[in-house]
């Protein structure tokens, strides 16, 4: 008995784990996305010469922390896996998750900050490349995945949490 109640415990602590990652990771994504976007959006960011650098600097270091919280994700989830009953649902949104923050870093914003980036100093169109409209399609996609799936596991996990333990002396 004593084992089946510390087994819960560590479950427990995995899925408190999981939510404050998932809340930290979505909260910041939806701050990035409602927030600093359309801030850059209003201010003209295509219009500055030093954008793309500027741009590439921020979202990639955003992209390289959204990494880790995904990584993260997938190995609590995976640890949850293990210790109870399986939920390869789960597993498969925690990878998909894993597969558009690895989209985002190593082919979206590097793509979207090489069209971006100005070779000629003398011209005077600071219009957004035809380029990039695909590229933006790509990653507004990727990140819609990336929050209903990231939504879809923190609603799980917390009715997970809200609901009592059943043990073998209840």
């Amino acid at each position: 008995m004593t084992a089946a109640i510390q087994r819960n415990q560590n479950i427990g602590s995995w899925q408190a784990l999981l939510l404050l990652i998932l809340g930290l990771w979505l909260g910041g994504s939806l701050m990035l996305d409602l927030l600093v976007v359309p801030c850059l959006a209003t201010e003209g960011m295509m219009e500055a010469t030093g954008f793309a650098s500027v741009g590439y600097a921020l979202f990639g270091t955003f992209n390289h922390v959204e990494l880790v919280a995904a990584a993260a994700v997938l190995t609590v989830i995976w640890a949850l896996h293990r210790q109870s009953a399986p939920q390869t649902s789960s597993l498969a949104i925690a990878s998909v998750l894993l597969g558009c923050v690895l989209l985002s870093t190593y082919i979206l914003t590097p793509q979207m900050s090489a069209t971006a980036m100005s070779l000629d100093w003398f011209a005077t169109d600071p219009s957004m490349p035809a380029a990039m409209v695909p590229l933006h399609w790509g990653y507004w996609s990727a990140e819609i995945v990336k929050l209903l799936g990231g939504a879809f596991l923190l609603g799980r996990y917390c009715q997970a949490i809200a609901s009592p333990v059943r043990t073998a002396t209840s």
